[in-house]
Parts: C-alpha cells; sequence; structure tokens
C-alpha cells in the first residue's frame, strides 16, 4: 500500500497513543506551524523553508523552498497547504491532488481562509482576494478598513472575523467587506490584536492581543464580552490557541506548559518536556497539541478524544 492510502486510512496518532516523537526539523527558534484539518500532517515553516511532515510515522514527507520569508501558513480541507510570503508570493501545495496557481499579492501575505467547504481560496494581505481551488480563478476582493493580520472564517455563520491593528475584531461580509459588527475589548486598555478565530459552534468569537489578553465575544447579543486569561506584561512570548478546542495552551516561567481550559471548571494540566520549548502549535479542531524542542524534536499531543 502507498503511504497516500496510509495517510487516507491511518489515525494521525496510533491506537492509545497519547504522544508522539518527530523530527529533528529544521526549524528551532521563529517557528510558525500548522496541523492539516486531520491532524495527519504539520507543516512547520521557518525563514523560506517549509516542512511538511507525516504525524503518525514521524516522516518528512515534502520540503518546500521559497524565494522569501513566509509570512503566513494554513492548511485548507483534503491536505491543502497555502502558504505566503512578506513579498506577497503565494503557494498552494497538495500531497494529494492537483493545485492552482495564485497571483502574486500588492503586500506581505498575512493569513488565509477556506470558506464554502474549501471550494474556495481567502488570501489576506492590504486586500482580502477570494479565489477559486478549481482553477486559481478570483471571484471577488475588497480592502479591509486598517491593516488586518488576523482571520478566520466559519461556514454556518457565513463570515469573517478580522482582526488586526486595533483593540476590536471585527464580523465582515465575505463578498463586499462591509462591518455587520465590532467585536470590542472588554478591557479599555487592550492592543492590537494577532490572533482571532471562532469557536466550535460558531456562536462566539475568541480574541488575542499583544498585552496577553485573551477573551470571547458572543456573536448575537444577550452575552457580555469576557477576559479568558490575562497576563500582561509577563505575557509569554510563546502561546498556542484553539478557540474551536476551547483551550490555551502556553510556557510558563518554570519552562512547562500549562494548558486550560478557561471557560469550563477543568483544571489546567501540566506538561514537562525534557528539553526546552521553543514553540506551540494548535490544531484547528484542537485535538493535537505540538510542542517544539530546542533540538529540533517536535512532540504531538493528544489533548482531546476524537
Amino acid at each position: 500500500m502507498s503511504w497516500i492510502l496510509l495517510l487516507l486510512c491511518a489515525a494521525p496518532l496510533p491506537p492509545r497513543a497519547v504522544e508522539v516523537v518527530l523530527g529533528p526539523v529544521h526549524a528551532k527558534q521563529d517557528i510558525d506551524a500548522a496541523f492539516s484539518r486531520d491532524g495527519r500532517l504539520l507543516a512547520v515553516a521557518s525563514g523560506a523553508v517549509v516542512e511538511i511532515w507525516s504525524v503518525r510515522e514521524g516522516i518528512r514527507r515534502h520540503t518546500l523552498t521559497l524565494a522569501a520569508p513566509i509570512s503566513a501558513l494554513r492548511f485548507g480541507p483534503g491536505g491543502l497547504l497555502a502558504v505566503g510570503c512578506n513579498d506577497g508570493t503565494v503557494v498552494l501545495h497538495s500531497l494529494l491532488s492537483k493545485t492552482p496557481t495564485i497571483p502574486k499579492q500588492r503586500s506581505e501575505v498575512t493569513n488565509f481562509a477556506f470558506p464554502g467547504r474549501g471550494e474556495n481560496i481567502v488570501v489576506l494581505s492590504r486586500f482580502l482576494v477570494i479565489y477559486s481551488r478549481k482553477d486559481g480563478t478570483e471571484i471577488g476582493s475588497f480592502r479591509p478598513r486598517g491593516y488586518m493580520r488576523c482571520l478566520d472564517w466559519n461556514d454556518s455563520v457565513g463570515l469573517f472575523v478580522m482582526g488586526g491593528v486595533e483593540t476590536s475584531s471585527r464580523l465582515v461580509e465575505p463578498t463586499s467587506g462591509r462591518i455587520i459588527r465590532y467585536l470590542p475589548s472588554p478591557l479599555l486598555d487592550g492592543e492590537n490584536l494577532v490572533w482571532v478565530g471562532f469557536n466550535r459552534k460558531g456562536t462566539k468569537v475568541w480574541a488575542l492581543n499583544t498585552s496577553g489578553e485573551l477573551y470571547s465575544n458572543p456573536i448575537e447579543g444577550g452575552e457580555e464580552a469576557k477576559v479568558l486569561a490575562e497576563w500582561g506584561k509577563e505575557t509569554p512570548a510563546i502561546l498556542a490557541v484553539s478557540a474551536m478546542g476551547g483551550w490555551v495552551a502556553h510556557r510558563a516561567a518554570t519552562g512547562e506548559v500549562i494548558l486550560q481550559w478557561p471557560e469550563t471548571e477543568r483544571k489546567p494540566l501540566r506538561i514537562q518536556a525534557p528539553k526546552t520549548i521553543t514553540g506551540l502549535a494548535a490544531s484547528d479542531d484542537g485535538a493535537y497539541l505540538a510542542l517544539f524542542m530546542d533540538d529540533g524534536q517536535v512532540r504531538i499531543r493528544k489533548v482531546r478524544a476524537r
């Protein structure tokens, strides 16, 4: 059986396994990483190089070397990996199917989204541009108000959530770019947003700002914004957040990783690591947490049962 068929049939982790180890990866510092939607692949980027690893087998499957530093990395449905660079270059890669060509953007690529259950590819730079996944044809575009770096999409809501150099995230209509609603920070002295994401039900948006404040906003009225975690001036430099999974992980001053579920009564989980942790990454659905070590090893930990 080919390794492609193995990827299609096998679970991300071996049966009853809580953790697997892969690597060494090329990236030791300034790591950007993304899991595939099914958790079977992990893309690891640093500088202008991306490595794609099989999580179950712990084997590097492919390496992409680009001409410019990588500024955005995200998997879409079907194992499609979107990579963006600070010169506007966009590269799509799939181990299982052909990919269309996306034209170079006018400025640094900051994020991606995949609305319509993956039928379209959204590239965020100074403009938000929607392309057909089938042939790369441009479907629509608009220029967001302000500089946006954070982006997420929810099919059941049918809206983007965006964030950037302001304290509020915003719900945005996908074709016109019309702002449906601002989702303000519950803190008066909030800072620029660095991450936004819908929760699993599409009823709330989580947002993280540069002041180390993580908070949630309801999509509809009837409930106020809520601070989920607040680190202040001691903001952890290494964080991973999963709104879909309802958890946040950070490297503590002691060197251990603390995993918290801030909207539940569940006790925090403390994870000890044999080496210094240089990066963390969460799968989109919150099922897996990746811990990057200073020796290049990556520990993939199962956070919840599928």
